[in-house]
């Protein structure tokens, strides 16, 4: 692994290099909403992910069961 995707956002805009902001519409999510695979299957990680979700204000997000460890910034 040891892929390092950096912050180059400012003044709350969170992008990172390498990384394209995807629609998230699980069950439940709020329109507009965007989620960044950080770490994932695309960086060797078969069983670990970490992603940053991006909801509009007043937004809400839907729970899910991964069978792998994950984490999760909102």
């Amino acid at each position: 692994m040891g892929v390092v995707h950096r912050q180059i956002g400012r003044d709350g805009n969170f992008t990172w290099e390498g990384v394209e902001a995807e629609p998230y519409q699980g069950g439940g999510a709020s329109e507009g909403s965007c989620r960044h695979v950080l770490i994932g299957p695309k960086d060797g990680a078969q069983h670990f992910a970490v992603r940053y979700f991006e909801l509009p204000p007043g937004g809400q997000s839907s729970f899910e069961h991964h069978l792998h460890d994950q984490g999760v910034m909102i």
